[in-house]
């Protein structure tokens, strides 16, 4: 559920560039998916949990599986006739399916943005449109190739998810440092069609204690939100016995780490990046063209 929820939003953000008038359309799309998925997952949460079959009870369901818990699907299974269940469940799977390609079409426009701004590894490339397709092609090729990285060795989409969620939640909570910084030093200056006004350094406060603490919820060590690969019945073994006893945000987060510095030492701190230019009558630049913070 904080999957799809922390990408709802992430998504129209991401393609924002993509609408008309994004700077007053992008922030209502945030705000009603995160309405929006607030409402509905909640209805969907509250009638999983009263249709938990009464002979486990919440513990009970809590502690099936190993310790892992009881799926949504085996809830629905077990309150509806077999026809029945797999026709709500293949519904499932089609909104599932939708929301994948959602994040997909999302993932690909960061890329390309990110590319177009010359701080991914042969951004050049990335950043070609086709000009018959109208469409970064080698963007979509590289995005799709990664995502099916770890279907290599399938580790069950729970677990997925929680590597994914995690780290998303680590990019939010060190923009949200960076954003603070600059409204301590008195940013945003000029008016602009969506703002927070005074009510902004407070937003931003309780974004990080959130973020923070949604943070140590998902790194904490336990089979159910954070396992170890050894606690998964054999969904995932990375085949390295240290490995396989640390749990799996935390093995994907130092990876993460790792491959971002090699990258940096290797070429990233000597990238040239393309002049930052705000709209006109906006704020400057957060940043000079060099990449450092600004001090006014």
């Amino acid at each position: 559920m904080s999957l799809f929820v922390i990408y709802g939003f992430d998504t129209a953000s991401t393609l924002a560039e993509e609408t008309r008038d994004p700077r007053r359309a992008a922030p209502k799309a945030v705000l009603y998916a995160v309405v929006g998925a607030f409402i509905i997952g909640g209805v969907f949460l509250l009638g999983t949990l009263v249709a938990i079959p009464a002979h486990l009870g919440v513990k009970g369901a809590m502690a099936a599986n190993g310790g892992l818990g009881l799926g949504p699907a085996q809830i629905i299974e077990a309150n509806f006739s077999s026809a029945f269940a797999t026709i709500y469940l293949l519904v499932v799977s089609a909104a599932i399916f939708v929301c994948c390609l959602s994040i997909m079409a999302a993932t690909i426009r960061l890329c390309f943005g990110m590319s177009r701004d010359n701080t991914l590894p042969i951004s050049k490339v990335l950043s070609k449109v086709s000009p018959k397709l109208h469409t970064p092609v080698w963007t979509c090729i590289v995005i799709a190739v990664i995502a099916a990285i770890p279907f290599l060795q399938y580790s069950g989409a729970g677990i997925i998810a929680i590597a994914a969620t995690g780290t998303i939640y680590i990019s939010y909570f060190l923009g949200n440092i960076i954003i603070m910084r600059a409204r301590a030093r008195g940013w945003p200056r000029t008016a602009a069609p969506f703002r927070l006004g005074r009510w902004g350094m407070l937003v931003n406060i309780l974004a990080l204690i959130y973020g923070g603490a949604m943070i140590i919820n998902f790194a904490w060590p336990r089979a159910a939100s954070n396992p170890k690969p050894n606690q998964t019945g054999g969904l995932l073994d990375f085949h390295i016995s240290f490995l396989n006893g640390i749990p799996i945000l935390w093995t994907v987060f130092v990876f993460i780490v790792v491959i971002g510095v090699i990258y940096y030492l290797a070429a990233g701190r000597r990238k040239e990046f393309a002049p930052i230019i705000a709209p006109a009558g906006d704020d400057a630049p957060l940043v000079t063209e060099r990449g450092s913070a600004k001090d006014g």
